[in-house]
């Protein structure tokens, strides 16, 4: 049995509470943060509130971690971070997200040096990931994907959550023992592919 904590890092006591119930899960907890992101944002139009707001949401995951800390250490447990190859690359008008993810794969080799060899702390960096179907029945639509939108792909198609799920798994299991401060890419392929127009 594995357990996983996901949760949001808006206030220090929600952080203390949502850790509550994982204490007892012994060695097997892992910590995977996923709640770290901020929309959009073109950088003309970021107000000084919104940037606040934005790094809180981003910086705030170290609060969730002091928290987690205790528990992950009695355990010898995990924290997988969720970043994005906005990371790596961007697009215009992704500044605010393209550096909070950035800070997230740093934060990630940050935590690994401070809290091993107790605690291993890795990094995804997921690329196109197709979640309609795997959304909450009101929000659920069937992928509208087209041959192209695969075949750009060098691995041949857009990716799944369970590509995700897979690294996770192997990340805290015992073949990734000697694994930690890493960010790992899953994007099939597509940050390693020049693009140019034609």
């Amino acid at each position: 049995m594995f357990g996983f904590g996901t949760g949001g890092v808006q206030h220090a006591e929600n952080s203390s509470r949502q850790l509550k119930p994982m204490s007892g899960l012994g060695n097997k907890l892992t910590l995977k943060a996923s709640y770290l992101c901020c929309q959009r944002t073109i950088l003309r139009k970021l107000t000084l509130p919104r940037h606040k707001k934005r790094g809180y949401e981003t910086l705030n995951f170290s609060l969730f971690a002091k928290y987690a800390v205790p528990h992950l250490r009695l355990a010898h447990g995990n924290i997988i971070n969720i970043a994005s190859t906005r990371a790596l690359q961007s697009e215009a008008h992704t500044e605010a997200y393209s550096a909070s993810k950035g800070g997230l794969v740093a934060l990630t080799h940050a935590l690994a040096v401070s809290l091993g060899p107790a605690i291993r702390v890795n990094c995804i960096s997921p690329g196109w990931i197709e979640v309609g179907k795997w959304r909450k029945n009101k929000s659920r639509h069937p992928p509208a994907l087209s041959a192209q939108d695969h075949q750009q792909h060098p691995a041949g198609r857009v990716g799944t959550p369970h590509d995700i799920a897979a690294m996770v798994a192997f990340l805290i299991s015992g073949e990734a023992g000697f694994i930690t401060g890493q960010n790992f890419v899953i994007d099939g392929g597509m940050t390693r592919k020049m693009i140019y127009a034609e």
